[in-house]
């Protein structure tokens, strides 16, 4: 299964079962917000990839 919006932001899917799922991303600087935290929307997009395959 292709996830465009992991893919474009480097997400690699290390373990994925019906229980659980190990995302890595290597942060880059564009993953940071102004105040060099990863962006919420990086960690919540990959949230709800999860979700919304309903497993």
């Amino acid at each position: 299964m292709r996830l465009p919006f992991l893919e474009h932001i480097g997400a690699v899917v290390e373990e994925l079962s019906r229980d659980r799922a190990i995302l890595s991303i290597d942060i880059k600087d564009y993953h940071l917000q102004h105040l060099g935290f990863v962006h919420g929307g990086v960690i919540s997009s990959a949230i709800l990839e999860r979700n919304h395959r309903g497993d």
